[in-house]
């Protein structure tokens, strides 16, 4: 399936769902699927945006928004796949910025962020490791990026504590 075009915007509509896949293959590696915006090099105009978004259930009492997953394949006889987010460069600017922010809650909790590295079952090796780091001052007088870990306010009622801990063994 190609769809292409010169100037303009391709459009693929449906009235219930859509649907595009590479079928599987038993010599070499699966197929891939490429989703770019496209470039501009108008002085006034920025590349294009690619936006990946679900539906809203818009039901008053019983509506629940659509999920957006991304996940990596398996390895059945090697390391999983990766999932990588990556900004663009700055090179006469800021570099991108990568923003992860859920949604409030109007009547219970507001969305929760879980970052959580993989468990192992090999003996000889560790689980997942989870690094925060600032980014670092690669020229003379800059400084380095700082890690800041805040818990949130309460309108009229306590903060929301934070926690560091490690945990004890299993056995």
């Amino acid at each position: 399936l190609q769809l292409q075009a010169q100037t303009g915007a391709v459009e693929v509509t449906s009235g219930k769902s859509f649907s595009a896949a590479i079928t599987a293959t038993t010599i070499g590696s699966g197929g891939s699927v490429s989703l770019a915006a496209g470039d501009s090099s108008d002085s006034d105009a920025s590349g294009g945006a690619l936006r990946l978004g679900a539906g809203d259930g818009t039901h008053t009492s019983s509506g629940v928004g659509g999920a957006v997953e991304i996940g990596s394949g398996t390895g059945s006889g090697g390391a999983g796949g990766a999932i990588e987010l990556t900004s663009g460069n700055g090179l006469a600017g800021a570099g991108g910025k990568i923003a992860l922010s859920v949604g409030p809650g109007s009547s219970g909790a507001g969305g929760a962020i879980e970052l959580s590295a993989g468990d192992t079952s090999d003996s000889s090796a560790s689980g997942g490791q989870v690094t925060l780091s600032g980014g670092d001052g690669s020229t003379s007088g800059a400084s380095g990026g700082s890690i800041e870990v805040m818990s949130g306010k309460g309108s009229d009622a306590s903060s929301g504590g934070v926690s560091v801990g490690t945990a004890s063994p299993a056995g």
